[in-house]
C-alpha cells in the first residue's frame, strides 16, 4: 500500500513538473527593465488622490506618475482618462505664482506650473477640494 502511494505521488509530481512552463529570458542589460510577460493596456479611468506631499528630490511623485501613465498609454494608443484631485497639504501645488509665493514664502513662483500645464495639454483634469481652496484667514 505504501508503495502505491509513493508511486502515485511520484506520478503527480512528474505531471506537475512537465506541466509547469519553464521561463527563460535573456539577461537584460544593466539598468534596463525587461518584461517577459506582455502587458496589454486597456482603456482606463484613473483618479489620483493628491492629498499629501510625496517627493523624489524636488519632483512630485504623483505628477511624475501621471506623466508616465500618459506616456505609456499614448505609446500603446490606449485611451486613458485621468483626474487629479488636490486637497490638504498638496493644494498649494495648483496656486498661481503670486499666491504660491505668498503661501510658500518664496519669490520664484510655482515650480509645478509647467508640468501641470503640460499634463493638462495631455488631457489630465485637475481639481482642487473646495475646502482646500478656501482662503485661510488669520
Amino acid at each position: 500500500m505504501l508503495g502505491i502511494k509513493h508511486a502515485a505521488l511520484g506520478l503527480i509530481l512528474a505531471a506537475l513538473i512537465h506541466a509547469t512552463p519553464v521561463w527563460t529570458a535573456e539577461q537584460a542589460p544593466k539598468g534596463e527593465l525587461r518584461i517577459d510577460v506582455p502587458v496589454m493596456l486597456k482603456p482606463s479611468k484613473v483618479v489620483f488622490n493628491m492629498d499629501h506631499l510625496a517627493f523624489d528630490g524636488d519632483r512630485s511623485i504623483g505628477l511624475n506618475y501621471m506623466k508616465l501613465m500618459v506616456q505609456n498609454y499614448k505609446a500603446s494608443q490606449t485611451p486613458i482618462n485621468i483626474i487629479a484631485v488636490f486637497h490638504g497639504a498638496a493644494g498649494y501645488m495648483l496656486l498661481n505664482d503670486q499666491a504660491y509665493n505668498a503661501a510658500r514664502a518664496s519669490d520664484k513662483g510655482n515650480p509645478f506650473k509647467e508640468l501641470i500645464s503640460a499634463l493638462q495639454q495631455e488631457g489630465i483634469q485637475f481639481e482642487e477640494c473646495g475646502q482646500t481652496a478656501e482662503p485661510k484667514v488669520g
